[in-house]
């Protein structure tokens, strides 16, 4: 990767699951590599409060704009900081004017999916392409519920024991 990180996506890294973290370096340094140097991944959108999450579900509903989430309050990775967003460094930040588009995005999906990442290219009500999350075996339901009870570090602190094999 290149020595330089976005500010904003080092503000992004820090409101995200340490393990979240760690796959976001991999899948970016990964892209970077097959790209021949050419691309630089940032995030966009990572740890999201309930009420953003609100506004983001009303766009297109009962607000201005189209569709970009089908979930709400709750019901996304990135209300628990186990999800983010991405684009691209430059002035196409999600390459909508490159013929090969297609195919940066097949990639990415794949490295993020050889990660262990859900990746939200393959979400079938929506096209998510610069989505990543990955929620450790949790439904959003156990995600939600344990969030509302004890709080984000009560259940980073719960992931960390799946991801140590304690539970």
């Amino acid at each position: 990767m290149t020595n330089k990180i976005n500010p904003k996506t080092v503000l992004h890294l820090t409101r995200i699951h340490p393990d979240i973290k760690m796959r976001f370096f991999k899948i970016a340094t990964e892209l970077y590599h097959w790209s021949q140097g050419t691309l630089t991944l940032k995030i966009t959108d990572s740890l999201r409060s309930f009420e953003e999450q609100e506004m983001l579900y009303k766009k297109g509903r009962t607000g201005p704009g189209k569709r970009v989430t089908n979930a709400k309050p709750g019901e996304s990775a990135h209300n628990y900081g186990l999800a983010f967003d991405v684009a691209f460094e430059g002035s196409d930040p999600y390459l909508e004017s490159r013929i090969d588009s297609k195919e940066i995005w097949l990639r990415y999906g794949s490295i993020c999916e050889s990660n262990h990442m859900l990746w939200g290219g393959k979400f079938v009500t929506i096209d998510d392409n610069p989505h990543a999350e990955k929620t450790y075996g949790l439904t959003m339901r156990q995600l939600e519920e344990h969030y509302l009870e004890h709080g984000l570090a009560s259940l980073w602190g719960r992931i960390d024991d799946i991801i140590l094999g304690y539970v």
